[in-house]
C-alpha cells in the first residue's frame, strides 16, 4: 500500500520536466553525500572524533557532528575543502560525461567562453 506522499511523488514525476529537475537535484544530493561518507570514513580512519575533527579545522563540534549524521547536508565546497585537507584528502573535479553529452545550453555557453578566452 503505497502513502499520500508517494501518490504524490509518482504523480509529479509523471510530469517529464519535473522529473527531469528531480533527476538532477537527486544526483546533486547523492553526490553530496558520498563526498561526506569518504570525509567520514576517513576521519574513522585516522581515530579522530568528531569534536577532534572540529577543533582541527576551528568549526564548532556540532556543526561537524550534524554535518557528518545528519541524513542530507548541503555544507559549503569551502567546508568539504577544509575538512578534507586536515585529514589529507584532497578534491577532484573532473567530467562526468562527455562534451557530446552535455545540453545545447551548456555547450552554447562552454563555447561563448573558450572564445573569449582566447
Amino acid at each position: 500500500m503505497s502513502t499520500a506522499y508517494e501518490r504524490y511523488r509518482a504523480e509529479r514525476l509523471a510530469d517529464s520536466k519535473f522529473k527531469a529537475l528531480y533527476v538532477q537535484k537527486r544526483a546533486e544530493i547523492d553526490l553530496i553525500d558520498s563526498i561526506l561518507a569518504h570525509i567520514e570514513q576517513r576521519r574513522k580512519q585516522l581515530g579522530l572524533s568528531k569534536a577532534d575533527l572540529a577543533r582541527l579545522v576551528g568549526m564548532r563540534p556540532e556543526a561537524v557532528r550534524r554535518l557528518l549524521s545528519a541524513k542530507s547536508s548541503n555544507p559549503t565546497l569551502f567546508t568539504v575543502t577544509k575538512l578534507a585537507s586536515v585529514l589529507g584528502m584532497q578534491i577532484e573535479v573532473k567530467p562526468s560525461v562527455s562534451a557530446g553529452k552535455l545540453g545545447p545550453k551548456v555547450r552554447k555557453v562552454a563555447k561563448e567562453l573558450a572564445t573569449a578566452a582566447r
